[in-house]
């Protein structure tokens, strides 16, 4: 299956280059039934189909220390909200303000 999968991902890249669209949609079509019986086999495989957000949420749970469950219940942490999600915040605040203002006409705009 890995030899047959690397075969459909070469033609997926093929087609793409010709830019014939049926023709992409249906080798990736393909490609996905491949990695799709891959997945069944092994879901641990390199080539398995893999739930992308399930799988970055297990990394960063992973690099805590947690299970994935846990991280998924809690993301912001139990501390709050981080300094840089802070300090985003707070420029986002000004930045609306500023764009407020000069909707309004009363803070004359920069060159």
């Amino acid at each position: 299956l890995e030899a047959e999968c690397k075969a459909a991902g070469e033609a997926v890249a093929a087609a793409k280059r010709t830019g014939d669209k049926p023709d992409v949609e249906r080798k990736v079509k393909a490609l996905v039934e491949l990695k799709q019986e891959i997945t069944e086999i092994d879901p641990s495989h390199p080539l398995a189909v893999v739930d992308k957000k399930a799988k970055k949420a297990a990394e960063k749970a992973a690099k805590k220390g947690e299970k994935p469950a846990e991280a998924a219940a809690a993301p912001a942490g139990e501390g709050g909200v981080s300094k840089n999600a802070q300090k985003a915040a707070a420029k986002k605040a000004l930045k609306d303000a500023k764009k407020k203002a000069r909707k309004d006409g009363a803070a004359p705009r920069r060159q």
